[in-house]
């Protein structure tokens, strides 16, 4: 079992396999789906928040369209999956949430979170400007890029981590994948070399294929739509 400390302890190599904590049994039900980022990526530093949270606005929209889609009774009603047990009287469950995880003006809505109980698996493909398996650390250190994107999957933990961009109509709420990195249990990097024309792009620039999965850890009332 690997901690969260010994994530950023990888070798040089273009496949990368971390595992935190044991999977659940099972999977042909887990609910999976994917999301891809294309711009810069940068390295890791506290000071980064803006860039962060610039990510993390072209994550939202296409987790919203997920709620949307495919969790449509979390905004429409307080019931889950059309239980007659409530989770909590009152709004829909995706305004219930949103008010739990309220930043000044922000209200994000994760979707996996500590009370759900659900585990989250990342598998990346992490196309790149560098050339070459010996250049994937020396051309832009890939572990601390890596550590910028999971930063930019969870919700912010406080105000300023929004880096002081404005809050639009559209991202209110304002979806996120993860209340807390923590919560990634396992992650699979394929590293790769980004094809695409280089006029106008920037040596730090990335196109990133997230295959995500997320199951239960242990089934409970409020998340049998993950089981």
């Amino acid at each position: 079992m690997t901690n969260q400390g010994e994530k950023s302890k990888i070798k040089d190599a273009a496949d990368r396999d971390w595992k935190a904590d044991d999977w659940p049994l099972g999977g042909e039900e887990d609910l999976k789906f994917t999301l891809v980022y294309e711009g810069e990526l940068l390295a890791y530093k506290e000071d980064r928040a803006p860039h962060k949270h610039s990510i993390r606005k072209q994550f939202h929209p296409q987790l919203r369209l997920l709620w949307e889609q495919r969790l449509n009774h979390w905004m429409t009603s307080n019931q889950v999956s059309g239980s007659v047990m409530k989770w909590n009287a009152g709004p829909p469950m995706v305004e219930q949430i949103a008010w739990n995880f309220q930043r000044g003006p922000f209200q994000f809505v994760p979707l996996v979170t500590e009370k759900l109980v659900l585990a989250c698996k990342l598998n990346i493909l992490f196309l790149r400007r560098e050339v070459g398996l010996g250049r994937i650390v020396q051309g832009g250190d890939i572990d601390n890029r890596l550590k910028t994107l999971f930063d930019a999957l969870r919700m912010p933990k406080t105000l300023e981590e929004t880096g002081g961009l404005p809050l639009l109509d559209t991202e209110k709420p304002f979806f996120c994948l993860l209340e807390d990195d923590a919560l990634i249990t396992e992650v699979r990097v394929r590293a790769d070399t980004l094809l695409t024309p280089t006029e106008g792009a920037g040596r730090n620039d990335v196109k990133l294929i997230i295959g995500v999965t997320v199951k239960p850890i242990q089934t409970l009332q409020c998340n049998t739509d993950f089981a």
